[in-house]
């Protein structure tokens, strides 16, 4: 190599080394190959599941939301004594909780979980009969949901259940719809 002149006047003389590969250091990027991947795998690992927690959370609070529209809109609709053509009181009011469920009571399974009951006013002791001025209960129970991550590792499901209760209006003539 040639002389050349520095910044500080002084002229400096190149020098050439010769080392054997066994003696060439391993350059910063060598030493970390591979270290990426552990420590994605460290991020991340915790990263899902987190993530899968916060998606069973929101779905959980979502079906209670929407189990609770659900019975409050049937009892909207069992106060006022109608039903659907071809169906008695009970079916009728289980149909339209079903409707507001969104599929998630859907067919016979999910309609033995919506549970209808009457009760005397005053007393509120347990009766069958339908007729005005009586409280009508709907209430859906025993729905299960098998969350994505099992919550502090337990295998149980989830049950999720919604209430609502009303006075029955007084039906026109005084004869409840038939149950």
């Amino acid at each position: 190599m040639s002389a050349e002149k520095g910044n500080g006047g002084t002229s400096t003389t190149g020098l050439t080394v010769t080392l054997t590969p066994s003696e060439v250091p391993l350059s910063r990027r060598a030493r970390q190959r591979g270290s990426q991947v552990v420590e994605v795998a460290l991020c991340l690992l915790p990263f899902l599941a987190i993530l899968f927690l916060l998606i069973d959370l929101c779905l959980v609070i979502f079906l209670k939301a929407t189990f609770q529209h659900a019975v409050r809109e049937g009892v909207r609709y069992a106060m006022t004594g109608r039903t659907m053509e071809g169906l008695g009181h009970d079916a009728s009011i289980r149909r339209v909780v079903q409707q507001y469920a969104i599929g998630f009571l859907g067919g016979q399974e999910g309609a033995e979980k919506i549970k209808i009951r009457y009760f005397v006013p005053g007393t509120l002791a347990e009766t069958s009969s339908n007729a005005g001025g009586n409280i009508v209960e709907i209430s859906i129970e025993g729905f299960s949901w098998r969350p994505i991550v099992p919550l502090f590792k337990s295998p149980d499901p989830v049950t999720i259940s919604a209430r609502s209760t009303g006075i029955m209006e007084p039906s026109p003539g005084g004869i409840p719809p038939p149950r």
